[in-house]
């Protein structure tokens, strides 16, 4: 006969067995969510947002560790070599697993080879905006404005490699102008500076323009994304003027470290495509210009290898390179 101890050490060895006991076991503490970004930016808010309601499903507190650096890869790095035991995940952006790898000369990690994804969660489009002061008000005046003053038209971004700076440098190029490229540690000083003119234009989210040019105080001349946002209906986009290439929509997916378990990346990406169907958090995330994009795992490995290849692309035609 069986004893008990038998009887589930027997079960265990069976493969199934194993993966209904992995599965119920998981997780049994709390997970740690990488934001590679610094407290109070866009994806540090989104995550929080984001973890509050998963953690719910998952039984366990998802506690955000912020880690910013080097072009949002020094977070992203630790996640890469962590155990793949689904406790430290990273909420990867483009920028993490599309941008930097390929911007920088020596990347520190290989964002196909070396992550499990697990969660496609959503996206941000940028907006090229410019100072009330400043004299052009149209894509058209500033193209013009860009090639008579060849050496003062200035764009801000939210340090090197930031999308905001590759955006800038092709549209540049695609606009065949010149433009000094001015990078912040954040994008508070930035927009301020864009405000008072200190700086000519920046490509940015919405969401935090949004006060600034219901007072007048900056101009939206186009959205950077394929299509226009319902929150945005009136401006045209980046490519109906004829930039097809300067656009910018900023994405969300969390990634754990390579060679997961399928059992882990299905409950976790289970939690966190449940959340995103929570109506309090669509209502949250469509106010700040967001747009839901939900993936499972499969989809989300192959989003992540197109875009890294077509930013590769971009990267190639902006000219811009980081040592």
């Amino acid at each position: 006969m069986l004893n008990r101890r038998n009887f589930t050490g027997a079960a265990l060895s069976l493969p199934w067995m194993s993966a209904v006991f992995a599965q119920q076991g998981f997780p049994d503490r709390p997970i740690r969510l990488v934001v590679p970004y610094g407290p109070g930016t866009a994806t540090d808010n989104f995550s929080r947002l984001l973890a509050a309601v998963a953690q719910k499903t998952l039984g366990q507190s998802i506690v955000i560790d912020n880690r910013p650096g080097g072009g949002a890869m020094t977070g992203t790095d630790i996640v890469a070599r962590a155990p793949a035991d689904g406790y430290t995940l990273v909420m990867g952006t483009s920028q993490t697993h599309a941008i930097s790898p390929v911007l920088f000369a020596k990347p520190p990690y290989d964002p196909i080879r070396d992550f499990t994804p697990i969660a496609g969660l959503a996206g941000v489009p940028h907006v090229l905006a410019v100072g009330a002061q400043l004299p052009a008000k149209t894509i058209a005046e500033l193209v013009a404005l860009g090639k008579s003053q060849t050496d003062k038209l200035t764009f801000a971004s939210t340090g090197n490699g930031s999308p905001a700076h590759l955006a800038g440098e092709i549209f540049k190029r695609e606009g065949g102008f010149q433009m000094t490229h001015v990078p912040y540690p954040g994008g508070a000083q930035a927009l301020t500076d864009v405000m008072t003119g200190t700086v000519s234009m920046i490509f940015y989210p919405y969401a935090p323009l949004k006060g600034l040019v219901e007072s007048g105080k900056m101009r939206v001349l186009a959205t950077a994304n394929p299509t226009r946002p319902p929150w945005l209906p009136n401006v045209p986009t980046m490519p109906e003027l004829g930039f097809p290439k300067s656009t910018m929509t900023a994405t969300f997916g969390v990634y754990g470290p390579a060679n997961m378990s399928a059992d882990r990346v299905a409950k976790l990406s289970d939690a966190f495509r449940q959340a995103l169907a929570n109506p309090e958090l669509m209502a949250t995330f469509s106010a700040t210009g967001t747009e839901i994009q939900a993936q499972t795992a499969a989809e989300l490995k192959a989003f992540t290898l197109t875009e890294f290849e077509r930013y590769k692309a971009l990267v190639a035609v902006s000219g811009a390179k980081i040592d």
